[in-house]
């Protein structure tokens, strides 16, 4: 018989301090972001739209009105839409801690429900977003471990210095054997597919992030015209965070 959520945290002194550790977590979190003068801000869960993203679902909602009428909402992916509404509103340095939804992701890796990171600062390139992931990573270790380096299933990483970097056209390169900007017919396909069954598998051995440009060949990209630069922070193949920069093509 599985233990009641209650029972299991009051039999289990590391469940407890996990709880403890995520405060200081969130604690060291926000303390970084107001001191870089930002705003903490809320956005609705509940949302009108299912996501944009066409490999992401989010769970559905039917709510009733007070005739009776059944409206279909949902929960949302990420605040990313609502956050640049603010943006547009006139914000500059925005942050939320928010809880996110998906449907159909359940596995070791993945959760219907989790904690999601999300911010942003107007006018300021990917290189300072960056230095932010950085500087989150080792507050928040200093946070829980007094230290800042870290040991997780039998791999060591160390947060002090500078951090490895690699473009992601080079991970193609050395981990797949394979050319990022090459032209084919299904370069979406592809590219998803190698990135996550041969390319992933091999980040964040010691501290690692990427910058990288999305080609052309992408039609999510291509029919915006516009060119996105993303860094990615991983470590033991697993992301950690994820940023970008907008630009518009001339």
């Amino acid at each position: 018989m599985v233990k009641k959520n209650w029972k299991r945290m009051l039999d289990s002194s590391l469940l407890r301090e996990a709880v403890i550790a995520r405060s200081r977590m969130l604690r060291a979190i926000r303390e970084y972001f107001y001191s870089e003068g930002f705003i903490e801000v809320e956005t609705p869960v509940i949302v009108n739209y299912q996501c944009q993203d066409p490999h992401i679902e989010t769970p559905a909602l039917d709510v009733r009105d007070f005739t009776g009428k059944r409206h279909r909402l949902f929960l949302h992916a990420s605040p990313e839409h609502s956050m640049k509404k603010l943006l547009v509103a006139g914000f500059e340095k925005i942050f939320q801690i928010a809880k996110v939804f998906r449907d159909g992701e359940v596995t070791e890796m993945h959760n219907p429900e989790f904690t999601l990171l999300e911010w942003y600062r107007r006018g300021s390139d990917y290189s300072v977003l960056a230095r932010d992931a950085r500087a989150l990573a080792r507050a928040a270790a200093l946070a829980v471990l007094a230290k800042e380096q870290i040991r997780y299933q039998g791999k060591e990483c160390d947060l002090r210095g500078e951090w490895k970097s690699l473009t992601l056209a080079e991970a193609f390169r050395n981990y797949a054997g394979e050319e990022l900007f090459s032209r084919r017919d299904d370069w979406e396909d592809w590219f998803f597919r190698t990135l996550a069954t041969r390319v992933e598998p091999n980040l964040g051995i010691g501290n690692l992030y990427f910058s990288w440009t999305i080609p052309g060949d992408s039609a999510q990209w291509r029919d915006q015209k516009k060119m996105t630069r993303r860094f990615l922070n991983a470590w033991n193949s697993t992301y950690a965070a994820l940023n970008w920069q907008m630009d518009t093509l001339n």
